[in-house]
């Protein structure tokens, strides 16, 4: 090692030990401890935060395919414990509407949701229940939470997952969708009704879900 090295490492070392003097040198109040108040005190984590925690995890995973038979397999375990129907219904709707505005990441989460669906018996009144709830909501959406949702409710109605004369919209045009998604909802919802009208062609075919 040469000199100028050497004389580098005593230099740091000097510097170091210094700033290391300067820390030790500290009074009572450089701590702010207003962060640390209530800390022990703050609200516990419930039984549904842990649910809620697990099912959004899973959906998550699930948008790749490689994961989605063994999601599928976790959700449907934790509905036959029971009093879980009411919140997937409810997350699998937060998972949609919480998509980014990517069409490639659309496809994944609606791909996985189908799979969850259709494993699951009688999805379809939980998730248009957690549908309604969103439409009827005082609070309204931005423009890519509407586009979510409108996109799922269009290919739920292609894949008659539900009735869609029971969703909220079909009774009102006050919803929380953005204007563009609330006429194209509302024109969507009006045509598939123009075409289960009598004499209009053959009947819906059974839900799959």
């Amino acid at each position: 090692m040469s000199d100028v090295e050497e004389q580098n490492l005593e230099d740091m070392s000097v510097d170091d030990e210094e700033e290391m003097e300067e820390d030790d040198d500290f009074g009572a109040g450089d701590f702010d401890d207003e962060w640390f108040e209530g800390f022990l005190d703050a609200p516990k984590t419930t039984a549904e935060d842990e649910n809620t925690e697990t099912i959004m995890h899973l959906l998550m995973i699930g948008m790749m395919s490689k994961n989605r038979a063994q999601i599928v397999e976790d959700l449907m375990t934790k509905l036959n414990m029971g009093g879980f129907d009411a919140l997937l219904g409810k997350l699998i709707i937060r998972y949609v509407l919480e998509c980014p505005a990517s069409n490639i990441e659309m496809v994944r989460r609606f791909e996985c949701v189908a799979a969850v669906m259709r494993a699951w018996q009688g999805s379809g009144t939980h998730v248009l229940k957690a549908i309604n709830d969103v439409l009827a909501s005082e609070e309204p959406l931005k423009h890519v939470p509407s586009r979510n949702l409108y996109n799922f409710i269009r290919c739920s109605l292609e894949e008659n997952a539900f009735d869609k004369r029971l969703l909220h919209i079909y009774k009102t045009r006050e919803t929380s969708l953005i204007d563009t998604y609330v006429e194209r909802l509302y024109k969507l919802v009006y045509d598939y009704h123009k075409m289960d009208a009598p004499g209009a062609g053959k009947p819906s075919p059974p839900s799959l879900y």
